[in-house]
C-alpha cells in the first residue's frame, strides 16, 4: 500500500534526522523516542528510493529522497523525464538534487550472440518470473491506486509476442561484448545523468559459473575502462548474489 509506504519513509527520515522524534499517522503511532546506537553522520542525506513508474519518483521527490532506477521496466527516454521531474520537485523545496543511482542486470560475454542468447534466456527468465508473481501484463494493476502507470505494461503485451516482450526488457538493460557494455552504461547515463551504476550478474536461474564468468568478464574488460574516462566517471557496485563488488571509478 502506498501510503503505509510513504508514511513509513517518512518515519524513517525523522528518526535519522532528529535527536529525538514522534510521530502520530495513520498507520503509525510513536511517542517521543530516539534511536540508538545514533548515527555519527548523516545518513537521511544520502538515502534513495525505488522509482519504477512517475507516480514513485515524484513520490521520493516530496520525501527528499534521490532516485534508484531498480531493474528498469520502460524507456530511458521516459526514466529521463522521471528524474527531471523529481529533480524540478527537490529544488523547489529549496534544495540540490543528487545524482539518481541505476541498478542494470548485467550480462557480459565474448561475443554479441553469445551474450544476446544468454540475456534472453536469464533475463527472459527473471520477467518471466516477476510478470507471474506480479502479474503485469493482465492490466489489473490499472485499477490500484498509486499503480496505474503499470498498465502501459499491460498495454504492450496485448500487442507484443512473449519473445517481444522478453526482446523489450532485455534492451533496457546491458547486454553485450565489453566493448557494447561499456557504450550501453554511457549512454543509460546521457539519458538520466546517473553517477553510480549497480551491476546485477546472478538472475533468471543463471549458474554460479557463469554468473562468474559474467562477473569476471565485465571487471576485467569494462571496469577498467570506467575508471580511466575520467570526464565520464561512473560508480560501480557489482552484485552477484551474497557476493559485492564496489569500486570507484
Amino acid at each position: 500500500m502506498r501510503e503505509r509506504f510513504v508514511e513509513a519513509a517518512e518515519v524513517v527520515v525523522k528518526a535519522l534526522t532528529n535527536e529525538r522524534f514522534e510521530h502520530q499517522g495513520r498507520f503509525f503511532q510513536i511517542p517521543e523516542t530516539s534511536i540508538r546506537p545514533r548515527p555519527f553522520s548523516h545518513p537521511e542525506r544520502r538515502l534513495y528510493g525505488a522509482a519504477v513508474s512517475p507516480d514513485t519518483a515524484e513520490r521520493m521527490a516530496k520525501l527528499g529522497l534521490g532516485v534508484l532506477v531498480a531493474i528498469p521496466l520502460y524507456g530511458w527516454d521516459a526514466q529521463a523525464k522521471d528524474v527531471q521531474r523529481h529533480n524540478e520537485i527537490i529544488r523547489r523545496m529549496g534544495r540540490e538534487p543528487v545524482p539518481p543511482i541505476v541498478s542494470s542486470f548485467v550480462y557480459c560475454a565474448e561475443t554479441e550472440k553469445e551474450a544476446r542468447e544468454g540475456a534472453r534466456q536469464h533475463m527472459g527468465g527473471y520477467w518471466g518470473a516477476a510478470d507471474a508473481h506480479y502479474h503485469f501484463s493482465d492490466g489489473h494493476l490499472k485499477n490500484v491506486k498509486g499503480y496505474e502507470h503499470y498498465g502501459v505494461i499491460a498495454d504492450n503485451a496485448k500487442t507484443a509476442t512473449p519473445e517481444q516482450s522478453v526482446d523489450g526488457f532485455v534492451s533496457l538493460q546491458v547486454a553485450g561484448t565489453p566493448d557494447q557494455c561499456l557504450e550501453q552504461i554511457y549512454s543509460m547515463k546521457d539519458k538520466v545523468g546517473f553517477d553510480h551504476f549497480i551491476a546485477v550478474f546472478s538472475y533468471g536461474g543463471m549458474p554460479a559459473e557463469l554468473v562468474q564468468r559474467n562477473m569476471r568478464l565485465f571487471a576485467a574488460e569494462v571496469m577498467p575502462k570506467l575508471q580511466r574516462e575520467e570526464p565520464q566517471a561512473v560508480p560501480v557496485t557489482a552484485t552477484a548474489g551474497a557476493a559485492a563488488l564496489r569500486v570507484e571509478v
